[in-house]
């Protein structure tokens, strides 16, 4: 997530939209006037922490409602306000890909993970996700998605609410659509006014443990109920 006062905009960063990739290239061209959300707020220099106190509340993820509601109406007004969607069922199967993975990540035995006991770090650790809680409870596609912890995970909940207002209307300017990342990316930085840069990939989950062909009738049926608004309102075809 991204607000630029420099730059004039605000980028709604959505899970597993290739928002660490647009976050990655845009930050290049940020100063410090600029508040940038990779992880949680608490995790940043205490000098950077004072400089942003009123965005403490906000998390990388934030809805545009959420930020909507700290940045000042004229600077919200005057951005340029934008994210990115994709398919989603393919999303959910993206999801679910980089959960399996974290969670082998994080019950591997490792010195890094002693920062997780400390107070500060605690709420920070991957096991106490619920989308990692639900990943180490089940055994397959089908289980994870219908966990009952992943009811309230932001991770896995419509994306049109990432990029609407209490009235159900859309507040951003542009939403592009990852599977067509580069033509409406290259959209963006003409936009926003700055060089068009290779786009660096970040957080990218090489492994797949399952593909959308391999779903079956019962999961795409239950991913399109769960995700109507999004098919409705983002165009997508189930």
């Amino acid at each position: 997530m991204i607000i630029s006062t420099s730059r004039h905009y605000i980028f709604v960063h959505i899970h597993k939209t290739g928002g660490e990739s647009i976050t990655a290239t845009l930050e290049q061209g940020l100063d410090q006037s600029d508040f940038v959300l990779h992880h949680a707020f608490e995790r940043a220099p205490r000098p950077v922490r004072r400089r942003f106190a009123a965005y403490a509340a906000l998390d990388k993820h934030s809805t545009a409602l959420a930020i909507m509601d700290i940045v000042p109406d004229e600077q919200w007004r005057d951005s340029f306000k934008f994210s990115f969607v994709r398919h989603p069922i393919e999303r959910a199967v993206s999801y679910y890909n980089y959960c399996a993975r974290e969670a082998v990540r994080r019950t591997t035995v490792s010195t890094a993970h002693l920062r997780y006991y400390t107070p500060r770090a605690r709420r920070l650790d991957p096991r106490r996700w619920p989308s990692i809680v639900a990943s180490l409870e089940t055994s397959s596609f089908a289980e994870f998605i219908r966990h009952p912890a992943l009811a309230g995970d932001p991770g896995m909940r419509p994306q049109f609410d990432s990029i609407c207002d209490r009235d159900g209307e859309v507040v951003l300017d542009f939403v592009g659509r990852l599977e067509r990342f580069d033509e409406d990316f290259a959209q963006v930085q003409a936009a926003i006014g700055v060089p068009l840069r290779p786009t660096e990939r970040r957080n990218v989950t090489e492994e797949h443990l399952v593909t959308r062909s391999m779903l079956s009738r019962d999961d795409i049926d239950f991913l399109s109920k769960k995700y109507e608004i999004d098919f409705a309102r983002l165009d997508y075809e189930p």
